[in-house]
């Protein structure tokens, strides 16, 4: 079924004039004479030229002609530097450190209880 879908549809949407008429159609492509072909290594130049002009187009506009920020200067940094630090730093020194498993060690062994020591005046 999923084979034929195409001929399904074009049989129920199409008049069968219509059909008729693309029956006769013919695509051809022009033959470009092999001393006129492009080289594929032109080509994949021209995109990587197409790739650099936009990421410069793109640097430009955000540091030099935005206009939604007047005067942005990144002074977003400088504002939320302590911030962004304290939530962008691991919890974990190293992967699968002490500190990363608060409710016992990592190797699954038992821990012992901290237990908290009271004065003596305090009751």
């Amino acid at each position: 079924f999923v084979v034929g879908i195409d001929e399904v549809l074009f049989g129920s949407f199409l008049p069968s004039s219509a059909a008729q008429a693309i029956e006769g159609i013919q695509i051809a492509t022009a033959l470009i004479p092999d001393d006129q072909k492009e080289s594929p290594l032109r080509g994949y130049w021209r995109s990587t030229m197409y790739l650099a002009a936009q990421l410069v187009l793109v640097y430009s506009y955000l540091n030099f002609f935005q206009p939604v920020l007047p005067g942005f200067g990144h002074d977003i940094s400088t504002a939320c530097h302590s911030y962004l630090v304290e939530e962008l730093t691991p919890t974990c020194s190293m992967l699968f450190g002490a500190e990363c498993f608060p409710f016992g060690p990592a190797d699954g062994a038992a821990a012992e209880p901290q237990l908290e020591h009271k004065s003596a005046q305090g009751g």
